[in-house]
This record gives structure tokens, C-alpha cells and sequence, in this order.
């Protein structure tokens, strides 16, 4: 009995361990979470970024939030963190763009708030035929310290609300994966820190 309990475990664990192989694949191929790093032909700056994947409010959670988030690096500026926060959403949805206005967040129960600097972008991807919308694109920034991302990846509790001219959006930061699997924005910045921290060394 103990055996088939343990076989079973060991069966479940491979299982979910594929599917989170695959959905990480998955979102690769998408562009969500992806770390990458370049260096300007200009002033040989070297930048670090990884692009904008999913938060959740729940653990329960299957779909997303509306705003996804990412974040950069600047060797010119290596103790501050831009964190870039894109709104998803189309025009069938009848809210097809947002202006994404501020970032606040509950660290362990001290709360920071940080403001865009500029105007938020908007982008879309022209009219689909096949689903018969237009998929739209609302992006702008927040800086903040390399410390405090550091600090919100280990954290015991970090709540974060994206506030918009439509409302706010709240989402458990600490949520390594949804419902369904998919990997989140949590574990890209863990993946981008520890590229960032390597770059630090080098320097």
C-alpha cells in the first residue's frame, strides 16, 4: 500500500513537472518572461531586461490580470530597477486602452508607492479576422530601488496594486505559477536578478 502511495506521488510530481515544462516553453515562445541582455554601440551601457509576464491575485487563480509586468536594468544607473507595467486588453472589451498611472506596494506590511514619469504608450495590433478585434496595448514605467525588488522576492508577504485611470488592479506578487501552471511574473524577476547580480560582479 505504502508503495502504490508512493508511486503515485512520484507520478503526480513527474506530471506536474512536465506540464510546468511545458508551460514554460509555452510562454518562452510567447515573449512573456523572457530575460535578455544587450550593450550600446553608443556609450557601451549595458542593459538587462526581461519582458513583462503575468500576476495573479490568487493562487486559485487561472486567468491573469489585466497588467503584466517586467523590468530593466542600466549599468549607468546600477542601483535603480525600471519596472515596465503593460495593460492587455482589446477592443471588443469595450476598455481598450489605460493610463497606467502609479505602482504601490505592500512589502511585509510597509507600503511604497512610486509615479510614472511620463505619459503612458499606446500600441495595438490591428484589426484580427479571425477573432474579429483589435488587440491594444497600454505601457509606461516606475523606477525603483534594486534593493527593494530584492526584497520583494523573498519576501513573507508582497501584495502589489497597479493603479489606472480605470480603477486598480491588486496581485500577489509571491505566486510562482496559476492555476493552471503558468509560470509568473515572480519567477522571470528572480531569473533577471541573478542575471543582473552576475553583471554586477563582472563590473
Amino acid at each position: 500500500m505504502k508503495k502504490g502511495l508512493v508511486s503515485l506521488a512520484l507520478l503526480s510530481f513527474v506530471t506536474l513537472t512536465g506540464c510546468e515544462s511545458v508551460s514554460d516553453s509555452l510562454n518562452q515562445m510567447a515573449g512573456l518572461g523572457v530575460v535578455s541582455q544587450e550593450q550600446s554601440t553608443f556609450d557601451n551601457e549595458k542593459i538587462i531586461k526581461v519582458t513583462p509576464n503575468f500576476l495573479f491575485e490568487s493562487q486559485s487563480d487561472w486567468g491573469a490580470n489585466n497588467v503584466k509586468l517586467g523590468a530593466r536594468w542600466k549599468s549607468s544607473q546600477p542601483d535603480n530597477i525600471i519596472i515596465d507595467l503593460v495593460y492587455d486588453s482589446s477592443s471588443s472589451s469595450g476598455s481598450s486602452y489605460a493610463q497606467i498611472n502609479s505602482l504601490e506596494i505592500n512589502l511585509n506590511n510597509t507600503k511604497h508607492s512610486f509615479t510614472t514619469n511620463s505619459a503612458t504608450s499606446f500600441d495595438n495590433s490591428g484589426y484580427n479576422s479571425v477573432s474579429k478585434t483589435i488587440y491594444t496595448k497600454s505601457q509606461n514605467a516606475v523606477v525603483i530601488p534594486k534593493e527593494l525588488l530584492e526584497k520583494m522576492v523573498s519576501a513573507d508577504s508582497c501584495l502589489i496594486r497597479i493603479n489606472t485611470n480605470k480603477g486598480y488592479q491588486d496581485s500577489n506578487f509571491l505566486i510562482k505559477r496559476s492555476g493552471g501552471g503558468a509560470p509568473t511574473a515572480l519567477l522571470s524577476i528572480k531569473e533577471f536578478l541573478v542575471e543582473v547580480n552576475s553583471e554586477i560582479k563582472i563590473e
